[in-house]
């Protein structure tokens, strides 16, 4: 499966006419606390949380686990927000570790798996900064990607960094949490630079494979199989 190498014409127009009312809504929304319920998850979203509700990649991201076999699975989040994905992979029986560089995410997250009478292991962590070398099962990352750089923890969740530091960090430090059989596994939607994240990834020693692909509303949303290039 490939992607395409660009944005269809009906795609294009209707991502430059709807996302900027969009952001607006997203802002508007987001300036309360919101109870969401997914997959038989729920999570209390406040403010300055990436809030899943109106995210495509977040309930995308779901759905492609639900068909994935995590019981007994050790399971790695990168940057958990609400915590929602974390939780569903705990409900499905992986041994879940969940990191975030906002402190308000962690605590989100904790209060949310309590709430939902989950276990999971959360980690206040810039990436792989504070996390223990230890290999996981599965590596699931829902990562910012736009080039900008962010002003605070907030807009973390959305600029890697106006020169992709987020991409560089993350893959430079990868294959210390991998094992043989590991599964790695990134959303990104067509919006972002993809060729130019692939190319980081080639530098560090991975290949990108397109796994899922699915045309959600106005914008097509990707998974990718994230793998060390001598294993293909």
């Amino acid at each position: 499966m490939s992607y395409p190498e660009k944005k269809t014409r009906v795609s294009k127009l209707l991502a430059k006419k709807i996302e900027p009312l969009f952001q607006v809504i997203y802002k508007l929304y987001c300036r309360r606390t919101h109870l969401y319920s997914y997959h038989g998850v729920q999570v209390c979203v406040p403010p300055g949380i990436f809030n899943p509700r109106l995210s495509f990649s977040s309930k995308y991201l779901v759905n492609f686990l639900s068909k994935e076999n995590l019981n007994g699975c050790s399971f790695l989040e990168i940057g958990s927000g609400s915590g929602v994905i974390s939780l569903f992979a705990a409900k499905l029986g992986a041994r879940v570790t969940a990191v975030d560089i906002n402190p308000l995410a962690v605590t989100c997250t904790r209060e949310n798996a309590e709430s939902n009478e989950l276990n999971l292991e959360v980690i206040l962590s810039d990436i792989f900064e504070l996390l223990p070398e230890s290999p996981f099962d599965f590596i699931v990352v829902n990562p910012p990607y736009y080039p900008k750089d962010p002003k605070n923890d907030i807009e973390k969740a959305w600029f890697c960094g106006e020169n992709f530091d987020f991409f560089y960090r993350f893959f430079s430090q990868l294959k210390s949490y991998l094992k043989i059989d590991s599964r790695t596994f990134m959303v990104l939607s067509e919006d972002c630079e993809i060729e130019e994240i692939k190319c980081i990834a080639n530098m560090s020693g991975f290949s990108m494979e397109v796994e899922s692909e699915k045309l959600i509303y106005w914008e097509v949303n990707y998974i990718f199989l994230i793998q060390p290039i001598d294993a293909n």
